[in-house]
Parts: structure tokens; sequence; C-alpha cells
């Protein structure tokens, strides 16, 4: 099952046109419970081109709506716009503070992302926010059953259309394009490989969290699971995250409790 993909994809229309050809998307398996980054724990899982990717990624737009991204139908003619949504992968992909509507109605295989725009209320991995905020969607993920994730800043080490290299050691905003954080995840090595940022590590123990989470349902059903979370957490939301570390590792704390139980039952 493919849960995270994670793009890198310049915001310049030629390097659009370029990078839609081979576009190379990282798929992160969830049962291997990683995350795409350095040499520290990290799972790489594909790394070839897809150009069926691409083919879903035909008319991406970059919006200046602060963040929200437009899509286009490019098969059906005309060019329209959805604020807060990306048309691509067979289906349109809600930014995870337009998502409601989508859970409300019950949308199949249901995919989220996050960039520069979604820092109120919601999950992100902006430098301004607390690890406890960027850990808590995992269980958002787990509790919604989201099929995939998009997060477009994976090494991105330009400003605003690229015009400039920046150093990302001393400049992690693109020249104050976006906020802080949002244009990548990792830092660049001498050696070519990649040093995982701390935000992309606290990301990564999401993903941990949500496997922990579905094998706990293996042994009670997901009904059970995300009544014993929320009665520690309260209603588990894509607006609602957790307020403090503590918070966080009790709802963690309380999964493992289940699972050790479970074990020790022998079920």
């Amino acid at each position: 099952m493919r849960f995270l993909i994670v793009l890198q994809i310049p915001c310049d229309l030629l390097s659009i046109a370029h990078c839609l050809h081979s576009i190379g998307g990282v798929f992160v398996r969830p049962d291997l419970a990683g995350v795409v980054g350095g040499q520290n724990r990290a799972a790489h899982y594909d790394l070839t081109p897809r150009s069926a990717l691409a083919e879903g990624f035909d008319g991406l737009l970059h919006g200046g709506d602060g963040g929200g991204h437009k899509g286009r139908k490019t098969h059906q003619g005309g060019a329209e716009p959805h604020g807060g949504l990306h048309h691509g992968l067979g289906g349109h992909i809600p930014s995870t503070n337009h998502i409601e509507p989508f859970i409300e109605s019950k949308v199949p295989d249901l995919w989220t992302y996050y960039c520069c725009g979604q820092c109120l209320d919601v999950s992100n991995r902006l430098l301004a926010m607390p690890g406890w905020r960027t850990r808590s969607i995992g269980m958002q993920f787990y509790k919604y059953d989201i099929a995939g994730f998009l997060q477009w800043g994976y090494n991105f080490y330009n400003n605003m259309h690229s015009v400039n290299t920046i150093n990302p050691y001393a400049d992690v905003s693109g020249e104050y394009w976006v906020p802080a954080g949002d244009p990548f995840s990792v830092y660049p090595a001498e050696d070519g490989t990649a040093y995982e940022s701390i935000r992309i590590i606290q990301f990564h123990e999401a993903l941990e969290d949500c496997r922990a989470m579905k094998l706990c349902e293996s042994f009670y059903g997901k009904e059970r699971v995300v009544a014993e979370m929320e009665a520690v957490f309260g209603e588990i939301r894509f607006d609602r995250c957790a307020k403090s570390g503590e918070m966080m590792l009790a709802v963690r704390a309380r999964i493992d409790e289940l699972i050790a139980l479970a074990l020790a039952e022998g079920k």
C-alpha cells in the first residue's frame, strides 16, 4: 500500500516542464515505518522515476494564495481552479486545512498534503512549530484512513522561481519566500547524502505511531483503538493537534499498553 509520497517540484515553469517528464516520486511503505531522509533510520523505497505519476500531475499549478495550491483539469478542456487542492494522481488532494468536507463525504482512498499555507491549527513541519504538533499527524492519518500524503519540500535549496541557490545552513525560507522549514526537510552532507532535520524525524515518529495503531487495531479493532486514544486526547481532528509533548506521548503510551496486554494474553 502506498502511504507517503514526497516530491521536490521546482516552481519555475521551465523546470516543471522538465520535471514532469520523469518526476521522481519517493514512496515510503507504512510497514517499513520509515521516512525519506538521511542515513539515520531512513527507509528509502523505490526511487525509480514514474512516468505514470508524471501524467497524474499534468496541469499542476502553484497558486499565489499563500500556500494553497490550485489544480486544473487538463483532459476536459478548460482550467478549473480549486483553492487548497492538488489535482493529480487520479483525483483531488485536499490540504489538511481543507480536508473536512472530503472526510464528511467519505471520499475513498483519500490523500492529503500540507505546504507553506497550512500554519493555523493543523500539523506541519515548520521550524516555528513544536515537535508534538508535527507528530500529531500520525494519529490523524490513522483515524481517517488517509491513503497517501504529499509534501513538496524535500530538498529545495533555491529561492522563489529558482532564481538563485540558497545555503540551507544559513537560510531555511528560500530568501523569505516561504515560512522557515517549508522548502526542505533534509540538509546536504559533503559526501552527497543527507542529514535528517529534527522535523523530519518527528514526522518519522508520526508514521511509527500510525503503524503502532494499526498493530493495535489487529488485536482490538479500529473502533476500540480510536476510542482509547480519544479517551486520552479528546477528539482527533486535523485542526486539533497535541498541545504538549506529554499529551502526544500519553496517546502512544496507551497504544503500547494495549499492544502489550494483547501479547500477554496470547492474542
